[in-house]
């Protein structure tokens, strides 16, 4: 057997980039949950998944329960994080929030979609976090 065989592979740059996007997103959900958190909303749940979508977090206030969807971007070669929320991404959304709101009968809250838009530079710093209420109107 050659001995490159042998090596280990290192990660194609795609999967590091997922990789990369991944803890990214990590972080800007951490963010941003501090964040609403601090600003005085409780956490109901978080990285719910159902067949409709991914919600990042839900989030209550008051009367109301909120699905967050959080975006973290670094510079502005891509757009801004607002940008990335797409009508396909909110459109799924709303269907995973409304899936949610079927699964939980109990849940009497008004519902919300908002977004948590983090902003940062080139260098990794914060530049933003900006929180976006009732995002599909």
């Amino acid at each position: 057997m050659h001995p490159s065989l042998l090596q280990p592979k290192s990660p194609s740059p795609l999967r590091k980039r997922s990789r990369n996007n991944q803890s990214l997103g990590l972080y800007g959900e951490n963010l941003a949950l501090t964040y609403l958190i601090s600003h005085g909303f409780t956490l109901v749940a978080r990285n719910v998944r159902s067949r409709y979508g991914e919600i990042d977090l839900i989030v209550r206030k008051d009367n109301r329960i909120i699905f967050a969807e959080v975006k973290t971007r670094i510079g502005i070669k891509y757009g801004s994080s607002l940008d990335a929320i797409t009508s396909y991404k909110l459109r799924s959304l709303t269907l995973a929030s409304k899936y949610y709101l079927l699964s939980h009968p109990k849940c009497s809250l008004s519902p919300r979609i908002d977004a948590v838009c983090i902003q940062m530079n080139d260098d990794k710093k914060i530049q933003s976090v900006t929180h976006i209420e009732n995002i599909s109107g």
